[in-house]
């Protein structure tokens, strides 16, 4: 990725009971943690620790538009908390 190029990123969150929000990164509250390294092992690539490592060296479980000031003014201003992700796009 060079500054002159465009980074894309997906966030998403899944609901569970109570719908409750559930995270799939981030340095804490993420389903994934919760994972046995076993299973972790079997299911991605690379060792359990490196996938550990890879999550929590996301701080924060939310993502923000990175879009310049420009773009954001050219859109009509959405309610939708999930704007800020889907908006990216």
């Amino acid at each position: 990725v060079s500054a002159s190029s465009n980074l894309y990123l997906v966030g998403f969150g899944i609901n569970a009971e109570n719908n409750q929000r559930n995270f799939l990164a981030g340095e804490e509250d993420n389903v994934i943690s919760q994972i046995h390294r076993p299973v972790k092992e079997l299911a991605f690539p690379g060792s359990a620790q490196q996938v550990n490592r890879l999550l929590k060296n996301q701080k924060q479980s939310y993502f923000a538009n990175a879009q310049p000031q420009q773009r954001e003014e050219e859109r009509p201003r959405k309610r939708d908390p999930l704007s800020s992700i889907l908006g990216s796009f």
